[in-house]
């Protein structure tokens, strides 16, 4: 598998936490232990790679959580 795949595979859960969880704090832990894995597992040279991909899926999931002290009500 091409490191970008794996890069795309690590960033992943993070999405995912922030589609199903609906919360900044189990978003941001789910960044941390993804890159702790990332750079536990995987190459040195990749590790940059894999966590550039998981800090763009933490921006991706913070667009997706809703701030619930904007939503209109009305």
């Amino acid at each position: 598998m091409s490191a970008i795949g794996v890069a795309l595979i690590q960033a992943a859960p993070v999405i995912i936490a922030g589609i199903v969880t609906n919360n900044k704090v189990v978003l941001s832990c789910a960044a941390i232990i993804m890159i702790l894995i990332a750079g536990s597992s995987g190459r040195p040279s990749y590790f940059f790679m894999d966590a550039f991909f998981i800090g763009i899926a933490y921006f991706v999931g913070l667009a997706i959580i809703k701030d619930p002290d904007k939503t209109n009500n009305t």
